[in-house]
């Protein structure tokens, strides 16, 4: 096992952070990311500048500090312009320290501040690694860009290329390989690469939409595709209140019952009471907490009310084109904040558990994407069910990223919906009341389970 820790200059924004670590928690192998419990580092600059000598210096008492193995990596995140300009660079004296700046790389490539750090990250281990079995790494630079993984990039556009084709040449391969860079690592370096190649396509908007979709939870996921479908701008307009109604609904009580929490409902909840539930039960200081800010900053609880709640409405769709552009950019950002929590937690209906191979196997359906026909779950697990939270069968769990459920019912079930007669998945909307995200029907169940 490889383990690269995180640090952070101050003013770094941890969610860099957070989000690069999920690039590797995401595609498992050798290659770990951990955050350092450790505070934001203040580095000394002069005229503006981060000097390196000063930069390896305070990577060295960092390590100290945190009592490091030699054998892990300690990666640090500037956002302070460095002496030579360059997006990182390893300790000449001591190669598992090493540095990554952090800038605005909209200019250079459509890919994001982690899809850079976690590219860097990973050539600062295989640089190591080349280093410690002989080889001298620089060997492998391309000062002529060739899409590969060790383009040089002196010119700082060229980055956007070697992210795009996610590409290790032929030259460079045969070299890893006989420096006998074990497969895994390479493997789970290449999968990386091709999970962050689609954000650097000038299209990837499109196919990233469409991907993460898939993945969503099937409550948010639906809401949002009935945006996407809607052609007249008036309906729209309120689809996109829908979405959001969903994704605070969603987020307030799928985190509750992951925290090992019950939420208590009220009778008929307004929009802004499930606002105010989430801001009550987020401490300060928790990433989450921005999607709170977000909509306070957008209001976005009182756009709804004057529009669609509290208000008449025209067909003149010009005049809602602002708060549409508006409301359209605040959940784009809020999805953006709960994308973590997405893909770190799986949504499924649970359905029974048999035995293979001396293992439990759970077995089910995943609530995810936009689709009514809800694609099968199965996943292996040690332990008897009942130890990592299984218990009725029938019922909606949440599988954390840690392996254990959490039961979602009664809050989100699987049940024939009153108004349609057809099984759907309905999402609480307080005490007794349902909402069939996918058609919009709001029902009560008396005895939900």
């Amino acid at each position: 096992m490889l383990t690269v820790v995180l640090v952070r200059e101050f003013g770094v924004d941890p969610k860099v952070l957070q989000r690069t670590k999920q690039w590797f928690d995401r595609f498992d192998g050798p290659i770990q990311v951990q955050l350092a419990d450790h505070s934001a580092v203040r580095l000394k600059k002069r005229r503006g500048v981060l000097k390196w000598s000063d930069l390896f210096q305070t990577l060295g008492g960092v390590r100290a500090e945190l009592r490091l193995p030699g054998d892990q990596w300690l990666y640090l995140l500037t956002c302070t312009p460095n002496e030579n300009n360059w997006f990182a660079a390893e300790d000449p004296s001591s190669p598992r320290n090493a540095f990554g700046h952090i800038d605005d790389f909209s200019w250079i490539t459509q890919a994001t501040a982690d899809v850079v750090v976690a590219h860097y990250v990973l050539k600062t281990v295989l640089n190591g690694l080349v280093s410690e079995a002989g080889f001298d790494w620089r060997k492998l630079w391309h000062h002529e860009p060739r899409g590969c993984f060790f383009d040089f990039c002196a010119d700082k556009k060229q980055l956007d290329l070697k992210l795009k084709t996610a590409d290790i040449c032929g030259d460079c391969t045969a070299v890893l390989r006989e420096l006998a860079i074990p497969e895994r690592i390479l493997a789970q370096t290449v999968a990386i690469m091709e999970g962050q190649r689609r954000s650097a396509l000038n299209t990837g908007q499109y196919l990233a939409a469409e991907e993460r979709l898939a993945q969503w939870p099937f409550p948010v996921a639906v809401t949002r595709h009935r945006v996407a479908q809607a052609r007249n701008p008036v309906l729209r307009f309120l689809m996109l209140f829908d979405h959001f109604d969903a994704l605070v609904r969603y987020f307030f009580l799928a985190n509750e019952v992951s925290q090992g929490r019950r939420p208590v409902l009220v009778e008929r909840p307004t929009m802004g009471w499930w606002v105010e539930q989430l801001a009550r039960v987020l401490p300060h200081g928790d990433p989450f907490r921005e999607v709170v800010r977000i909509e306070a900053r957008e209001h976005v609880v009182q756009l709804r009310n004057n529009t669609r709640g509290h208000a008449w409405m025209t067909e003149e769709s010009a005049l809602y084109a602002e708060d549409a552009q508006r409301l359209e950019r605040a959940l784009g950002q809020i999805e953006s904040e709960l994308a973590e929590f997405f893909s770190s937690t799986t949504l499924l209906r649970f359905r029974g558990v048999r035995l293979r191979a001396g293992n439990y196997l759970v077995e089910g359906d995943a609530l995810k994407g936009s689709n009514l026909l809800h694609p099968p779950f199965s996943e292996a697990i040690e332990r008897e069910p009942r130890a990592v939270g299984l218990a009725d069968e029938g019922l909606v769990y949440l599988k954390d990223s840690k392996g254990m459920y959490h039961r979602m019912s009664p809050y989100v079930v699987v049940n024939e919906c009153p108004e349609c007669r057809h099984e759907r998945v309905l999402m609480s909307a307080g005490t007794a009341d349902y909402t069939d995200t996918f058609i919009g029907h709001r029902v009560v169940l008396p005895s939900a389970p």
